[in-house]
């Protein structure tokens, strides 16, 4: 009679594979649960990186465009020249020509032209100087006074004149050719040849050759206009 194997003796020696089934699946059902959950966090730490490495970045350049923005808007480095206003003419700037004389019952009125012959503009203000001259260029007695004579353009008030290059300035100066005229007597009437003209508010003269009707101030006095 065969010996039967002891039912605890062969429970023992059994292998259980339904434990260790049970084992291995729970073990991957772990692994299939939470290994997504692991690459879920890894990529949200990652990308928090991202954001804040992002977000600094973005914060530095704020601020280099704030300090580049304290300059105000519209300006620039440089200044726009502004025109400077125009200078004196000087005698060299300009020639004077003689327009002739008219008058009548003793008062006469000799016109007188400054052109700018000059590539600049400028500018005359005031009343002109004078001293007559006979032919040989010697000095001939000459008293000049301002404004206030017989014809209206020696009253005219002094106003400054703007000119450009190729315009033109006129004044005049009034006389009397009466011996008579202003009393205390009979007046020389010297008869000048040429007049050296002193331009306003400048030191140096212009001289011109006086053709045509004499030009015979009795006592030597010259009333002079202001530039117009």
């Amino acid at each position: 009679m065969d010996c039967l194997p002891d039912p605890v003796d062969a429970a023992k020696r059994m292998p259980r594979p339904t434990c260790v089934v049970t084992m291995v699946a729970v073990r991957m059902f772990r692994l299939r649960v939470f290994a997504p959950l692991a690459a879920l966090l890894i990529a949200g730490c990652g990308s928090g990186s991202q954001s804040n490495q992002h977000s600094a970045s973005r914060g530095t350049s704020r601020a280099a465009g704030a300090t580049s923005s304290s300059t105000p808007a519209g300006t620039t480095s440089g200044t726009t020249p502004q025109a400077s206003a125009p200078g004196r003419c000087t005698p060299q700037q300009l020639r004077l020509t003689y327009l002739g004389s008219e008058g009548a019952t003793g008062h006469i009125e000799a016109s007188f032209q400054l052109r700018n012959v000059s590539q600049k503009t400028c500018t005359l203000f005031g009343y002109p100087g004078a001293q007559m001259l006979d032919a040989k260029g010697s000095a001939l007695p000459t008293h000049v006074q301002r404004g206030g004579a017989f014809f209206a353009n020696t009253r005219r008030r002094p106003r400054e004149v703007r000119l450009v290059p190729g315009s033109s300035a006129g004044f005049v100066f009034g006389y009397s050719d009466n011996p008579e005229y202003g009393g205390g007597g009979p007046k020389p009437c010297p008869a000048a040849t040429q007049l050296e003209v002193t331009p306003p508010n400048t030191y140096s003269q212009l001289v011109i050759s006086l053709r045509g009707p004499s030009f015979a101030p009795c006592g030597g006095v010259l009333i002079a206009s202001p530039v117009y």
